[in-house]
Parts: structure tokens; sequence; C-alpha cells
């Protein structure tokens, strides 16, 4: 019997168990959110900043041009058409030709 035990698997005495070392994470602080970019990109689109405050005044000042500039025009367009003969409705009516079928 003492030969058989010879040839069997020789077991591993039992060992104190060794703590891991994880090198996979990051030092402390410097961890990020995976979406940070993200976050922060729709915080900044929240917010109102000098650079909106600056787009709503351009785009009053060309709402403004946009009107002087139609007033401008109609005043023109009032004085040339004001200047161009027009025929009276009496000399209109009596160019019309009428037929009489009957």
């Amino acid at each position: 019997m003492n030969s058989l035990t010879s040839f069997a698997t020789p077991q591993k005495a039992p060992s104190t168990p060794v703590a891991q070392s994880t090198t996979s994470s990051p030092q402390t602080g410097t961890w990020q959110h995976p979406r940070m970019a993200e976050i922060t990109r729709r915080q900044q689109a929240s917010t109102f900043s000098e650079k909106n405050l600056r787009s709503v005044i351009y785009n009053v000042a060309a709402l403004f041009g946009c009107y002087v500039l139609e007033k401008v025009v109609v005043s023109k367009y009032v004085v040339l058409y004001t200047s161009i003969p027009t025929p009276r409705v009496p000399q209109l009516i009596s160019t019309v030709q009428v037929y009489d079928f009957e």
C-alpha cells in the first residue's frame, strides 16, 4: 500500500492569503466620469452667458435693420409709384369694348 501512495498527485500545503495589488484603478483624485464631456457640454448649453447675450443683441439689431430697410424701400416705392401717370377710371371705361350678342 505504501508504494501506491507515492505515485499519487502531491498535495500542496495551504498557504496564507497574499494581498493582491490592483493597478487597473487610477490614482486617487484622477477619476473622471465616462461621460464627463457630455455632462459639461449640457451644463454649458443651459447657462446664459455673454456669448448668448451678444447673439441676442445681434439678432435685435438685424431685426431693427430689416424694419428700417423696409421703410426706406417702401417710401422710395411710393415716390416712384406716385410719379408714374396712371389713367383715370373714366378713361379706362371708355376703352373697354362691350359686345352685345342679342
